[in-house]
């Protein structure tokens, strides 16, 4: 397609359009995309939210969607349509019941899930409130009392940025809310 910055100064949606296809086939940048990408990325806070909301639902859709979350944050793109998420990169759950920073495990938890856009983006913020939630106790476990709360009111500010419609923004906040209610069935 020529020269990589001149058509990403085109249209700069082709960046989130770069990491779909990257994440729907499974292929590596060239170094030259990759870079341009990078050099690129402020393009994103002059395209419209609804269409980064359009790829962004493809990329949480497609079949290799860890792949896409991963790029979207090395690439630079999350920051500026959902800068929170990158607050949980590194962000380290001491405790035993995770395996994964916050990021590595929000990842984990929506390419584990089945491609449902609902399902996905409720993975996605179930645990974006944990870094605000943050406790240590006295031997060094961390907690995260109250995050669902935290992070079901991010996920309603960060959904709406997104235009997202309404039923998809409730139905979301209310799975994030309740995601740490055990399901009893008796």
């Amino acid at each position: 397609v020529g020269d990589a910055l001149a058509r990403y100064h085109e249209d700069g949606l082709r960046l989130m359009r770069a990491v779909r296809f990257a994440c729907v086939l499974n292929f590596d940048y060239d170094e030259k995309t990759r870079q341009a990408i990078v050099a690129c990325n402020y393009l994103l806070r002059n395209i419209a939210m609804e269409r980064i909301q359009a790829e962004l639902n493809k990329i949480l859709l497609s079949p290799y969607v860890a792949k896409g979350l991963d790029d979207l944050y090395t690439l630079g793109c999350f920051a500026y349509f959902m800068p929170e998420i990158c607050h949980t990169v590194g962000f380290e759950q001491h405790n035993p019941y995770h395996c994964y920073d916050v990021f590595g495990h929000l990842r984990e938890s929506v390419a584990a899930i089945e491609p449902d856009l609902v399902l996905r983006l409720t993975m996605l913020l179930h645990d974006i409130g944990k870094p605000e939630a943050l406790t240590v106790d006295e031997k060094g476990i961390t907690h995260f009392y109250g995050h669902a709360a935290i992070s079901a009111d991010m996920a309603k500010t960060i959904l709406r940025r997104l235009k997202m419609d309404n039923d998809t923004i409730s139905r979301v906040c209310r799975l994030v809310q309740y995601h740490d209610y055990a399901n009893h069935l008796e």
